[in-house]
């Protein structure tokens, strides 16, 4: 009998022995399989994360790049405009440029048109002091014509040439007033 309880308790080792590798084995299993879950839990995590890094990097580049893109437009249009501002007061500077030329000219022009008039007018008084005189001449000669009458055949001949210069002279001096008049109105 005591062999068979020794058998009989080296049985009930053996099973307890095998029982508590089972559980053992069972509860390492498990305590692994939990651990697997958690590893692939929290590697399905990170993965998430990595893919949501990169989908937030995309995005932020594509963002970037539009960004860029529409820096670079709008750079462009200020260029542009700049440039056509530029263009523009260039323009406007030649213009004023121009336009003070053509008033200078214009200015210059007045002056000599009014020193020209002057002129005109100091000559025409003196044709007309040229012809008074001439009439004044005529009409004392036409006068001493008159008390000479018998002398009538020569002077005729002498009031006639005079009168013939008079009218010439009266002729030159309405010519150049007609020219200066003619001159003064352009």
């Amino acid at each position: 009998m005591k062999t068979v309880a020794v058998i009989f308790l080296l049985l009930i080792a053996v099973a307890g022995i095998t029982f508590s590798y089972r559980a053992y084995k069972e509860k390492t299993e498990g305590d692994l399989a939990v651990r697997r879950l958690m590893v692939e839990e929290r590697d399905n995590e990170l993965r998430r994360r990595a893919e949501a890094t990169d989908e937030a990097k995309r995005l932020a580049t594509l963002q970037a790049e539009q960004a860029a893109a529409e820096a670079q437009q709008k750079l462009a249009a200020m260029r542009q405009e700049e440039a056509e501002a530029e263009a523009r007061q260039r323009v406007a500077e030649a213009e004023t440029l121009r336009l003070n030329s053509q008033l200078e000219k214009l200015r210059r022009q007045k002056e000599a048109t009014i020193v020209m008039i002057q002129k005109t007018a100091e000559q025409r008084r003196a044709e007309l002091a040229t012809i008074a005189a001439t009439q004044e001449a005529a009409l004392s000669k036409l006068l001493s014509l008159e008390s000479e009458k018998s002398q009538a055949a020569t002077h005729e001949a002498a009031l006639e040439t005079a009168l013939k210069q008079q009218i010439e002279l009266e002729k030159q001096a309405q010519e150049r007033a007609s020219r200066a008049r003619a001159a003064h109105s352009r």
